[in-house]
């Protein structure tokens, strides 16, 4: 296993190639990996078991909701990374307006959302003033939620959540077949 950093060979004798960088005229290891050689084409690479890319519109995120406003949602999230690939992110919090619930007018967020939900969400835009979700999809939605009466988890019952414990129902904008 090669850390970053790691001396590998000098420019001299190998060309550097993915995963490596020169400095000196020597080179050395960009990221975590395993060390390749091509005695053939005289170059040294670190070969990584994941591929790091950057946040992008249109990735799939799993986000809490942390506060509700008039308009908007701020929300904290994760994004889904596929298997060999991890998703980086400049920011763990987002924003949901409340025109990107769902398709149509929306009055007001506690009619869908509330604060503590888990959110199946997807990356809408990426800007200079933040990341910004949309649930407006069949899709995603809310995938966990608890009663605001006694805390427990919420179950979805057609197009309600029912608490088991006090027979609550509550109102939410649900992911189509995604619940934790």
């Amino acid at each position: 296993m090669i850390l970053p950093g790691e001396f590998l060979a000098t420019s001299e004798e190998s060309v550097g190639g993915q995963g490596t960088f020169e400095e000196e005229g020597k080179l050395f290891a960009a990221v975590e990996g395993k060390q390749v050689a091509d005695n053939r084409a005289r170059s040294v690479s670190v070969a990584t078991p994941t591929v790091v890319r950057p946040l992008a519109a249109g990735d799939y995120a799993y986000a809490l909701v942390h506060d509700l406003y008039e308009s908007v949602a701020l929300m904290e999230f994760e994004p889904v990374s596929r298997k060999g690939e991890r998703i980086a992110s400049h920011n763990n919090y987002a924003y949901l307006r409340i025109s990107e619930i769902q398709r149509g007018y929306t009055e007001h967020f506690r009619d869908f959302l509330r604060i503590g939900d888990v959110v199946k969400a997807r990356v809408k835009e990426i800007t200079s003033l933040g990341i910004y979700l949309t649930i407006a999809d069949s899709e995603l939605g809310v995938v966990k939620s608890h009663c605001a009466r006694c805390k427990a988890e919420l179950e979805p019952r057609g197009r309600v959540m029912v608490c088991p414990a006090c027979g609550n129902k509550e109102q939410r904008k649900m992911a189509a077949g995604q619940h934790f």
